[in-house]
């Protein structure tokens, strides 16, 4: 094949394979907006959805990974746009773009409920604004294995910035100011008499001059405040040099100039230690600053600014707050639901982590016994709080963690009890299984479906028949809707398997013929049939059959139900 004929074949192979992308962006966006205006069970949503996945899982398998590039506007791929639209309200790009997601693709191996949870997280943040919910959190709790992105944060977060034990153990302050060991102050400065010539400057040595003069002319505030403080307090040990520097604070704090005030208190804290050598005058001018700034109200009207102007950026506030030591520990906890932006309550909840000798302590007392009033600030701030509250119980190794952990799980709000099972799945197998075996009844629907979807992933032959027990013998299992009936006699005939039919065919036989038979009854016998059908093979089969042939009513009827409903 000729040159030009290899690339035209090139070319015709790429413009195939964008013309299959921006069909599947398509058919992505449409099933998206199913989703918001119908339920999630809605056939319409559902055939969309299904349509999706097989068209996309066929397209990878053909062409390879689907790769996007995220724009403000626009979806692209191989270069070229796939989706496009200016109107923010209503576009898949922006919704991406808004939360820092700047590529997303698509990777052989794919599975429906990996595409269900996309659209889910999707689903959660298309109505709300980017301070409401964060999208690059939601995908990354579900640990998607097929789905990939790349997000800004996480690069500022690896690559622009050192650790933050790096950070606080060499005084850089990750963009708030310049590090101290960089800081040389000559004090006291050798008298000598020299002859007028030996001190003549020539042009290049003037210019010199002239270029430090302008850089200390262009020295930041913080760092000018911060030396003159020093100095003074080497030579005035009065106290009244540090009640200066509070009220420095509490101007820079009333005029919005946070990242000068934090530029400030590392510097005079760098200073203190890494120049002035641990002289006690130094230490206590920034023992004394680091006081006033945990004062409550003080520090209230600090992080109030933070939320207003967004700065200093959330991993310099992380290493701010780790400075100031234990005592911010408490302060903190409001915080990690109130701020307005996800990064900044990240930022937070990293510091209290960083406090690891009061992390978990003070983790105890953050959330309310119970749950507040229904208005949407306060529940808002508290789902922003349960998230970071769990994102934080994860970060704890397992024997410390489960106390609180349990606690969390026995919460009388819902949504509690619900975040929680995002750090529950990352414990040993035996709590994993316990504790969701005790939440499969729970009062909350959504906690009973995330119970039941753990046991389902994780769970053993035995665990399906356990399952089955405790629902039977829970007087809440009667109050269950019969979808949720069906999902749990599912789960069990997945989990066990043949060893469950037994069971199954017990309690299809045990039901009560009459004619005014009670809606209960009618939905128990269509469960377990449908639980059996669900097992499968012959045996299943059989017992179906003869249900349908010699069983009593109930079971005759959902018997037949089953047998049309598809192949066994």
């Amino acid at each position: 094949m000729s040159a030009e004929k290899a690339e035209l074949h090139r070319e015709e192979i790429e413009s195939r394979k964008v013309l299959g992308v921006r069909e599947l962006i398509r058919l992505l966006v449409k099933t998206q907006k199913a989703q918001r205006l119908y339920d999630s069970r809605n056939a319409v949503a559902e055939r969309l959805e299904l349509d999706l996945y097989e068209r996309l899982r066929a397209f990878i398998a053909e062409e390879g990974e689907v790769q996007l590039v995220v724009l403000e506007s626009q979806l692209r791929s191989e270069d070229q746009v796939v989706f496009e639209s200016s109107d923010r309200a209503d576009s898949l790009a922006f919704l991406l773009y808004r939360d820092g997601i700047r590529r997303l693709s698509f990777a052989p191996g794919l599975e429906l409920e990996e595409l269900r949870a996309f659209l889910r997280c999707l689903g959660r943040v298309a109505l709300l604004t980017n301070d409401q919910e964060d999208l690059v959190t939601l995908l990354w709790e579900q640990d998607f294995h097929s789905i990939r992105y790349f997000a800004i944060e996480e690069l500022a977060r690896n690559e622009s910035y050192p650790r933050l034990s790096d950070q606080l153990a060499t005084g850089a302050g990750g963009g708030a100011g310049e590090p101290a060991e960089a800081v040389s102050l000559d004090l006291k400065q050798p008298l000598s008499t020299v002859p007028v010539e030996a001190c003549r400057l020539d042009g290049s040595e003037i210019e010199a001059l002239q270029k430090e003069l302008l850089v200390e002319e262009r020295a930041p505030f913080r760092q000018l405040v911060s030396e003159l403080a020093l100095e003074l307090v080497l030579h005035e040990d009065d106290g009244g040099i540090a009640k200066e520097i509070v009220t420095i604070a509490d101007r820079l704090i009333a005029d919005g100039d946070v990242v000068d005030l934090i530029g400030m208190h590392e510097h005079i804290e760098g200073l203190a230690t890494m120049v002035f050598r641990d002289a006690p005058s130094t230490l206590k001018l920034s023992s004394e600053l680091t006081r006033a700034l945990t004062e409550p109200e003080r520090f209230e009207r600090l992080l109030d600014r933070v939320d207003r102007v967004h700065a200093p950026r959330p991993e310099a506030l992380t290493v701010f707050l780790a400075r100031l030591g234990p005592a911010a520990g408490p302060l903190l906890l409001p915080w990690m639901g109130r701020f307005s932006s996800p990064p900044y309550r990240r930022a937070v909840t990293s510091a209290l982590l960083f406090l690891e000798d009061r992390g978990l302590s003070v983790l105890t007392d953050a959330l309310p016994e119970a749950p507040p009033p229904a208005e949407p600030p306060d529940r808002l701030r508290h789902r922003q709080l349960v998230r970071e509250v769990v994102h934080a119980v994860g970060r704890h190794r397992f024997e410390d963690a489960f106390p609180l952990l349990s606690r969390l799980l026995a919460s009388p709000d819902p949504e509690t009890r619900r975040e929680s099972f995002l750090a529950l799945c990352r414990y040993p197998e035996e709590l994993v299984l316990s504790a969701s075996l005790d939440r499969i009844l729970d009062f909350d629907p959504e906690v009973r479906t995330a119970a039941l979807d753990t046991l389902v992933k994780r769970g053993r032959g035995d665990t399906g028949l356990s399952i089955l027990e405790r629902s039977l013998a829970s007087e809440r299992f009667e109050k269950l809707t019969l979808l949720e009936k069906r999902r749990l006699f599912a789960a069990v005939a997945k989990l066990s398997g043949e060893s469950s039919l037994e069971a199954f065919q017990s309690l299809l036989n045990a039901g009560v013929d009459h004619w005014f038979a009670r809606q209960r009854d009618r939905e128990i016998a269509e469960a377990v049939a449908h639980g059996i059908r669900m097992v499968g093979g012959p045996r299943a089969k059989r017992i179906l059959e003869d249900g349908a042939q010699r069983g009593g009513k109930l079971a005759h009827a959902a018997c037949v139900k089953e047998l049309s409903a598809g192949r066994i």
